[in-house]
């Protein structure tokens, strides 16, 4: 963390509680930064003050998901499932939903599967599903009877390509050799999608 002075030019070394001064006040996308930034250092003082900006509903969706993740990487426990849900629907911006799509297993932990699923079957757009299918993918093979079940589906956004992509993730992240999704059940359910 570096501050530059706009006055000399002078590079100094702030402590990181700056950040907490950079985050209540300052423009949305300044303060997701402040926000980023602070979920990764967790200067003394964050997890309260995150979580109350977290919870703050006059504030944007992106500030508000950047608080309740560095609240909770800071050690606080709130509301913070149900901000993340509702920041998955459809109706949000599309840079709202791809953030929560990629941090949704940290906060939920494996209750992010179905919201997942759901984003899936909802969303369209690349930014929101690659980083779905990545989540999907994080959890190995506590995600293998999803992945079969949205095979057999046949959602057609839903792609064989993405399922067996997101399939061959799971494989690679457990390490599995010829187990598991490489077992007979999964290849038939990818057959009777139609491939």
């Amino acid at each position: 963390l570096r501050e530059v002075s706009l006055d000399d030019g002078r590079v100094t070394t702030p402590a990181p509680e700056v950040l907490l001064r950079r985050f209540r006040a300052g423009h949305g996308p300044e303060r997701e930064l402040a926000l980023e930034v602070a979920g990764r250092l967790l200067p003394k003082g964050l997890g309260p003050e995150a979580r109350v900006l977290a919870m703050d509903e006059g504030h944007p969706m992106g500030v508000r998901l950047r608080a309740a993740l560095a609240a909770r990487r800071a050690g606080e426990r709130g509301a913070f499932a149900t901000l993340l849900v509702k920041a998955s629907e459809p109706g949000q911006p599309l840079a709202v939903r791809g953030y929560v799509a990629k941090h949704l297993p940290e906060v939920l932990g494996s209750a992010a599967m179905p919201v997942l699923r759901e984003m899936l079957r909802a969303e369209t757009d690349f930014e929101v599903r690659d980083p779905a299918w990545r989540s999907l993918a994080s959890f190995g093979l506590k995600a293998e009877d999803l992945l079969i079940g949205m095979l057999r589906e046949k959602d057609p956004l839903s792609s064989a390509e993405a399922l067996r992509d997101a399939a061959l993730k799971v494989r690679a992240s457990t390490g599995s050799r010829g187990q598991s999704l490489a077992a007979p059940r999964y290849w038939a359910a990818f057959v009777a999608y139609g491939r």
